[in-house]
């Protein structure tokens, strides 16, 4: 989940990189562009394999969820894992499971998702 309000902030360089998104140049002739995404950006770049963004509510707070997927093994989760914050309740860039983003969608919110635990 990504607040609002940081929707248009760019991801991560590591995740810049996985995706390697271009745009054209400005001329038929000119190379296409690199572009360094936001995180609503990248979402609807890669809306063909993951969905659309969904718009979400968690305790008064408006967020967008956005499904990736990410590696553990080439560092992708930690670079998001810096962007958390460390205040107990504050879910800024919170990472689901499938099941919690399901639960989260169907009107669940974060303390009863983690009581079903």
């Amino acid at each position: 989940m990504v607040p609002e309000g940081e929707k248009n902030n760019p991801v991560p360089v590591k995740l810049k990189n996985k995706w390697q998104f271009t745009d054209p140049g400005a001329n038929p002739n000119d190379p296409p562009v690199e572009v360094h995404p936001s995180w609503l950006g990248a979402a609807n770049r890669l809306k063909s394999y993951f969905g659309d963004v969904r718009e979400v509510t968690v305790e008064g707070k408006p967020f967008i969820l956005i499904e990736l997927e990410l590696s553990f093994v080439e560092g992708e989760v930690a670079e998001v894992l810096k962007l958390q914050s460390s205040k107990p309740g504050e879910y800024k860039y919170t990472i689901l499971t499938n099941s919690e983003a399901i639960e989260l969608l169907a009107g669940k919110t974060i303390p009863e998702i983690i009581a079903l635990r």
